[in-house]
């Protein structure tokens, strides 16, 4: 599984190229693989993507925290747009790629209440199957993230933590 701790689409990606480098190999092996990403950049392997799905070797999630682009630019301001990750989604999806929605992370009633829209727009953009996370946060992070929800979203944290 390509993504399950990090996206394997990062900006250095560009560059380097290792993940379309790790999918040839795969290929070459006949070696099933998954990928977890929020970018837009996966398309650019879209040729590979296409021989694993012929020969059944590929699944592609694609992560959607939100279709609001004001929460998604303060949540993740260097990530694709949520809208942006739907047409990964038809994109994929009608190049036979199997492909779905993994809507993470989900924040108690901050991006929660847009769970059936995300899934209902994942679907009809041709995605197969849908799943949640709901938010985990290890310690070091929690102090970030409840001054981050202070900072933006004053009044919420009890309501987002509990």
């Amino acid at each position: 599984m390509l993504g399950a701790n990090t996206d394997p689409y990062q900006p250095i990606e560009h560059h380097y190229r290792l993940t379309r480098e790790l999918l040839t190999v795969m290929l070459a092996h006949r070696h099933p693989v998954g990928l977890i990403t929020k970018s837009a950049m996966i398309l650019r392997d879209l040729d590979l993507l296409t021989e694993l799905a012929r020969e059944g070797l590929c699944q592609v999630m694609v992560s959607v925290t939100t279709l609001n682009e004001t929460l998604r630019r303060q949540l993740e301001p260097r990530a694709s747009t949520g809208v942006g990750r739907i047409k990964v989604i038809e994109r994929l999806a009608k190049a036979g790629v199997p492909v779905g929605v993994l809507a993470a992370p989900m924040i108690p009633r901050l991006n929660e209440p847009e769970l059936e829209q995300i899934i209902k727009a994942a679907v009809d953009a041709g995605a197969g199957c849908a799943d949640y996370i709901l938010l985990r946060l290890p310690h070091e992070l929690t102090t970030l993230f409840c001054d981050w929800l202070d900072t933006h979203y004053p009044g919420q944290k009890e309501a987002s933590l509990n």
